[in-house]
This record gives C-alpha cells, structure tokens and sequence, in this order.
C-alpha cells in the first residue's frame, strides 16, 4: 500500500524570483569584508571588475548571502591548505567570488547567470537541490561547471540535463534503495506506506511557504494518517520538510507507539544536530522525542580522519582572527547565535560544512593540471573534474573521494591529442 500527498502548483516565474536589488546583498552577520569584496553582483560585473579575462582563474562559491558564513570556514581551509600544497602555484591571478544562491529554482537560475556573467571557472555548492536544479540549467547552457556539495536530488543526476553538474555527495537514489532494502530485505516488511510533501520535488519552483502553509492547515496530512492507521499497515516512510507537524498529529493518534515502525530521510534526521534547512525554533521543537526510534541514513563522514580533524582545527585557529581571509566570521557566528563562541563553533563544525571542503579541492584540483586554453575548454574542465571525484583519497573530510595522485592524468593528456 502506498499512499502520498503532495501539491503541484504552477507559479509564475516572477512570484518567486529575487528581486533585482536584494539579489546579492550580504545579510546580517552572513559576510565579512573579505567576501563582501568578492560578491558576485550586477553592478560589479557591469563595472567590469568581476569581468571574464584569459589568465584570471577564479572559482565560485555558491551559497545563500542572507544567511550566516559557517560554510565559510571549509571553503577558505580548502582553498588555504590547497595553495600552501603548491596547487595553482603557476597562476598569478587567483582569486575566490561569492555567488548569492538565493532560494529555490528561481534562486539558482540567477546564480547561474551571475556565473556566466563573471567567468567563473568552476562553482563549488550550493546545499539545496533547487537551487543546484536551477543553477545547473544555466550552467549546461552556458557550459559552467558546477560541483554540488549537499544537493541530493536523484533529479541532478540527468546527465543530458545537468551536464555540467558534479557532486561529491551521493544521490539520494543510494539511501532510498538502501532504506527498501533495509526494510525489505533485513526486517521482512512488505507492507509500507509513504508520505510526501517537499517543495524540493517540484520544477515549478514552489516556494517553503507555501508547502509549510498547506501542511499548517492540517487536512491532508490528518487524512494520510487516518489511512494509514485504518489500512492496517503500520510501516511508514515519511520524506517531508518540516516532518514536525506530520509527526506532532501521528503522536497524537498512537502511531509513534509501540508496534509502529517509521523510516524517513537524512534531512529529518539531522534536525537533531543541525539546522541546514534553516527551519524556523518552532520547527524544531520537541524533535528529540518525537524522532525517538526513527530509522534512516545519513551520509558517511570519516570523522576520525585526518583531514576532518584538521577542519575542525582551522575553526578554532581561525575564529577569533580579526584580520585575513577569516576576519571576523567567528565574531558574526557568535552574534547569530545568542552571543555563544560554543554554539558558533559548533556551527561552523557541522558534519555537512564538511562537503564545501570536498567541493572546494575537488574544484582547485581539477583546474590545477589545465593550462589557460585548457581551461577555458570546458569539455576538459568538466572530464577532469569529474575524474578528480571519482578517485579515492584521505584527502577529504569523507575520505572516500579523490586522488592527488598525477598519474590519473592521462585522461587529460588523451583529450588534449583530440583538440
């Protein structure tokens, strides 16, 4: 048995847009002067100081500007322990540009223009399969390549869609067949039942409002549970944000108690140590118990790695510098968050920060073996890159995804002979 509700509205392009003038603009506490001065915008770019030129290599950082700098913190360690390694020694002109994500598919098709607009050469982000979608349209266009670093969607791995996408994040297609098995295979439930509602799923663009507003009124999710619960069946995989009000009615009518077996998705789960969606506190509220006994999986992290441990070194290194690169970002990070350095720090550190590390070296070395016409060709770019993340390494914050080792290069060289 399968039941699932969902909505499908078809919004106007324009409803959900950026506005012109706020596209850009650096939030409370989200920029510091450093990155403030390598904003991607249409002023800069009609300025020509963010204009497209030969021998500038510059990589884009894509990621919401309204909201704060923890991603910051990996990617400026990427991009500070790859240069002290020699990468991208022979540039003279290198530089990072933030790229203001927005939010959802129409976010991210602004981002993608701005990424034309600029030349970037690579763009490493964002978090949210939208704006990835959006981002990646333009991209394959355009020829821009873009490295996910926690978009999930199955969608983005449409290769004839999102030619230029990469992500050094697996699909969710390994953890929705992974969770069947389980289910299937390991505990013998052959009866399940699903309940859906993401604002991710759609082309349409559907905004958060309104799913969340629709979920608030209550009437469909009262409706699947009663379902559910007459059906008999009493397996259930839940895949919605946010899953609380779903779970706050399932509470109420037993189904949280014994003999009820939930399943449900990495982003419902790591509400309980994160808050990625940038849900609202009420959101948030009593999840601890409500999630008591849920199943699911998230992402392997090789925690006791090296590489891990050296990220989380670079945060307290860096969080207190008032000058440099990392100037003042642990300072908004405390004031974001009630004036703590302990819940900044452990902000910053979040698990899934880890990936815009990944992201940014995958980035700097697939662009570090390519010559200035080399890069410019963005049929190599995007080969090498992808064979960059194919490689295995400890050389990232998962450790299970690319090499430093030169002499997978030759796919390179076999390109280069085809020009």
């Amino acid at each position: 048995m399968r039941l699932k509700t969902g909505f499908a509205l078809i919004i106007s392009y324009g409803l959900v847009a950026e506005t012109k003038s706020d596209y850009g603009d650096c939030g409370t506490n989200s920029c510091n002067q450093y990155i403030s001065d390598r904003v991607c915008n249409e002023d800069t770019i009609g300025e020509d100081s963010q204009a497209p030129s030969d021998d500038f290599y510059r990589v884009g950082v894509l990621r919401s500007l309204s909201s704060g700098p923890e991603t910051d913190f990996a990617t400026m360690f990427a991009w500070e322990q790859a240069l002290s390694d020699g990468l991208m020694s022979h540039v003279t002109d290198l530089d990072m540009l933030w790229i203001d994500s927005g939010s959802g598919i129409s976010g991210g098709v602004q981002a993608g223009l701005c990424m034309r607009e600029s030349g970037v050469n690579l763009v490493v982000g964002p978090s949210y399969s939208s704006v990835a979608q959006g981002a990646s349209i333009i991209g394959t266009i355009y020829e821009k390549n873009v490295i996910g670093a926690t978009s999930t969607s199955p969608l983005l791995s449409d290769t004839d869609s999102y030619s230029y996408f990469s992500r050094v994040i697996p699909s969710d297609n390994y953890q929705g067949a992974m969770l069947a098995e389980y289910a299937v295979n390991t505990q013998g439930w052959t009866k399940i039942a699903t309940i859906s509602i993401s604002s991710e799923a759609y082309f349409e663009g559907i905004t958060n409002v309104f799913a969340e507003t629709a979920v608030l009124l209550g009437a469909q999710i009262s409706e699947a549970l009663r379902k559910i619960r007459a059906s008999g069946v009493r397996v259930v995989m839940i895949a919605m944000e946010p899953a609380r009000d779903a779970l706050v009615i399932a509470n109420a009518t037993g189904m949280l108690d014994e003999g009820w077996a939930w399943l449900t998705t990495e982003s419902t789960i790591t509400t309980l140590t994160s808050n990625l969606w940038g849900l609202p506190e009420e959101k948030l509220v009593d999840m601890e118990k409500l999630l008591h006994g849920f199943i699911g999986l998230v992402p392997w992290m090789d925690t006791e790695g090296q590489t891990y441990q050296d990220w989380l070194s670079c945060v307290d290194s860096h969080y207190d510098d008032t000058t440099g690169m990392f100037a003042n970002l642990g300072a908004m990070l405390t004031a974001a968050n009630g004036n703590s350095v302990e819940v900044g720090k452990s902000k910053a550190k979040d698990m899934w920060y880890g990936y815009y590390y990944d992201a940014m070296m995958l980035a700097l070395r697939a662009l570090n073996p390519l010559t200035a016409s080399e890069r410019l060709d963005k049929r190599i770019a995007r080969t090498v890159a992808i064979i960059w993340q194919h490689r295995v390494n400890d050389q990232s914050t998962r450790g299970t995804r690319y090499s430093g080792e030169l002499d997978i290069l030759v796919n390179v060289d076999e390109l280069r002979n085809h020009n």
